[in-house]
């Protein structure tokens, strides 16, 4: 499942590179669905929210980065980030 997880991880991300933006978020989604530790989907899928603007989801994701990973910088930044896009 892991491996599968990666595959829809690098789908996601292929997705969003064309700015396809739900594609990828579909694409992310189904790869923590696969793998919920999967700290680089969880960042993917939060840069995938913040694309739209969707900032309570993307806090989410990033929170759900630092549940399993609490150093991972991007997660870090990026959730403080959108707690002030939240917090307007």
């Amino acid at each position: 499942e892991s491996e599968l997880a990666q595959v829809h991880n690098a789908l996601g991300y292929c997705y969003l590179n064309m700015d396809q933006v739900d594609a990828s978020v579909k694409e992310f989604q189904r790869a923590v669905e696969l793998q919920p530790g999967y700290v680089t989907a969880w960042n993917n899928l939060g840069d995938a929210y913040e694309r739209n603007k969707a900032w309570r989801s993307a806090l989410q994701a990033y929170q759900e980065a630092l549940s399993y990973a609490p150093s991972n910088d991007i997660a870090r930044n990026r959730t403080e980030f959108c707690k002030t896009r939240v917090e307007r």
